[in-house]
């Protein structure tokens, strides 16, 4: 079995570029942002002292992310704080990459003084398994999406 491990994307700054593509590819070409963007967005998250980025290594080999930002959602901006952008490269899944990435991020949350946190996702089955609650649900266009939250205490 191949060791997992996650880092603060900070201290690999050789994998900023890759994990905002990864980020673009997934989600930000879709919202209308450049790579460009994407990659001074993970930059700027890095640099805030109550925002984390993490990445996934299995061995060396960079195969995920996961985000802790301030909003992820502005109609719900009164929600702080927020897991997105939680990735596993599909050679990856099914390893535990992703719920490592998700438990670390929750260790950040709760590390920096909050209780609860929050997401939206289409695949909330995913996220229950580790122990987080629907919020809230509506449809986008043809996509249900849940708000959801965990207590971190």
């Amino acid at each position: 079995m191949k060791m997992i491990k996650i880092e603060a994307l900070g201290l690999h700054p050789e994998l900023i570029s890759l994990c905002a593509r990864w980020n673009h590819e997934e989600w930000g070409k879709h919202d209308g942002r450049s790579l460009e963007e994407s990659i001074a967005g993970l930059q700027q998250i890095i640099m805030d002292d109550k925002q984390e980025a993490l990445v996934a290594l299995v061995d060396t080999v960079p195969c995920g992310m996961a985000l802790l930002i301030d909003c992820d959602l502005p109609s719900h901006s009164h929600l702080k704080p927020w897991v997105a952008s939680v990735l596993v490269q599909p050679d990856f899944r099914g390893r535990g990459v992703g719920r490592e990435l998700v438990a670390a991020i929750e260790r950040a949350a709760h590390g920096f003084g909050f209780g609860e946190a929050h997401l939206y996702t289409a695949k909330p089955g995913y996220y229950q398994r580790f122990g987080w609650q629907n919020h809230e649900s509506w449809i986008d266009g043809k996509d249900e999406l849940f708000i959801m939250s965990k207590s971190l205490r």
